[in-house]
């Protein structure tokens, strides 16, 4: 990941990303991963022998070791302070990719057109005000959130689509969340498949609906073939473009696609920069242990662009810590079966569907990024920012780089 060396100062606050990808023309995954892309997405193809080689690494005791990476960044409090604060209005109208409850073990997933998305009339969408950018991040103030366990069983849709991912990378093992939106893909973190300086990563495993006690015997683990990051935070570590693609073969206890078993949430964009979301991860740094699915109810707060240029995150009031990368931001959270229409018929309060509108990405602190706090001791950030979903004339944008 890319180290600004004026953010070595006193003055420094880093961000700390919660998980855990190549430059130009360069592989440095595995020998047996063939890697595509230029200035656009970059991509890489598991061989099947490398997919068969993650099921056999990725045994109970290796998942329950597995840690949660922590990657620091390092931002300039001046800088911090000149970022722009983005407007909330989305350039083009909002749209979604459908979602799907999934057909069971042995049924195939009815097809579902993304390329162009199912437009909404922006005309329906009310803008809620946003919060004040904290002055000093280390003491906020935050955006407002609460934050609960999931009740229920975690076999039940929409819930069942949100998972634990397990991955190699640089020599450790480590976890991330993630969450499917097709038949055969999942989205999650940029940084829980690159470490930001050109160096994928490998044998990655999605285990869906994970349980405390460890993988859900009703669905299983799918094995990568294969996924796609941005151009700018594989090669850059740039915390703007911190989403990534996962592709998946035929896997799981059913031997068919993880859609096919789970279902998958559908994806929206242009959706504006002040909605309110439902995260969702499986923390696993102190205090959290990594045995319950987290929610974390909030509004979009307010945004910051850690780069400078191209796109602005947003940030969310939220405590969620390492484990919880990749998790997604959720528009709606839909009943398994219809809903009764909102009273108001606004988009806005109900969004018509159960949407990905964002990812667990990254987090701020001020010091000993890379030691997690403890119960009693260490720094809490309130707070969670992920890249915008947006379409636009980026080549780079999350449409792109998730092929919708």
């Amino acid at each position: 990941m890319r180290r600004s060396t004026k953010g070595l100062a006193a003055s420094a606050v880093i961000v700390s990303g919660l998980g855990i990808g190549l430059l130009q023309g360069q592989a440095t995954g595995s020998p047996d991963d063939e890697v595509r892309g230029v200035s656009g997405p970059v991509s890489v193809d598991v061989s099947r022998a490398q997919a068969q080689a993650t099921e056999e690494y990725w045994t109970p005791q290796r998942r329950a070791n597995a840690t949660p990476m922590e990657a620091g960044y390092v931002v300039d409090e001046e800088d911090l302070g000149k970022s722009p604060q983005a407007t909330s209005a989305p350039e083009s109208p909002p749209g979604y990719s459908s979602s799907s409850r999934g057909m069971g073990k042995a049924e195939t997933a009815k097809a579902v057109k993304v390329s162009q998305g199912d437009s909404v009339d922006p005309a329906t969408i009310a803008e809620p005000q946003h919060g004040t950018k904290p002055s000093d991040p280390l003491n906020g103030s935050y955006g407002p959130f609460q934050r609960w366990s999931l009740r229920g069983t975690y076999n039940a849709y929409p819930a069942r689509t949100v998972g634990k991912l397990f991955f190699t990378l640089n020599g450790g093992s480590f976890v991330c969340s993630a969450s499917t939106y097709g038949q055969n893909t999942v989205v999650t973190a940029g940084h829980c498949m690159s470490d930001g300086t050109a160096t994928f990563a490998t044998s990655m495993q999605f285990c869906p609906a994970y349980l405390g006690t460890g993988t859900n015997p009703a669905y299983g683990c799918w094995s990568w073939t294969g996924g796609t990051t941005s151009f700018q935070w594989h090669n850059n570590g740039d915390p703007d473009y911190d989403y990534a693609r996962l592709n998946f073969g035929n896997g799981g206890v059913c031997g068919c696609p993880v859609g096919n078993a789970v279902g998958w949430l559908g994806v929206g964009w242009n959706w504006g920069t002040s909605q309110p979301d439902m995260s969702l991860g499986y923390p696993q740094a102190a205090p959290f242990a990594g045995n319950r699915l987290i929610q974390t109810a909030s509004t979009d707060w307010y945004t910051h662009d850690f780069e400078g240029g191209g796109q602005i995150s947003k940030v969310m009031g939220n405590d969620m810590t390492g484990g919880s990368s990749g998790g997604p931001w959720v528009l709606g959270w839909n009943h398994a079966n219809a809903e009764i229409a909102d009273t108001d018929g606004s988009n806005n309060t109900d969004p018509a569907g159960t949407f990905v509108n964002g990812v667990n990405s990254h987090k701020r602190c001020s010091v000993a990024c890379f030691t997690p706090p403890t119960s009693t001791q260490g720094t809490f950030w309130q707070e969670m920012t992920s890249p915008p979903f947006e379409d636009t004339a980026d080549i780079n944008d999350v449409r792109a780089v998730l092929g919708l």
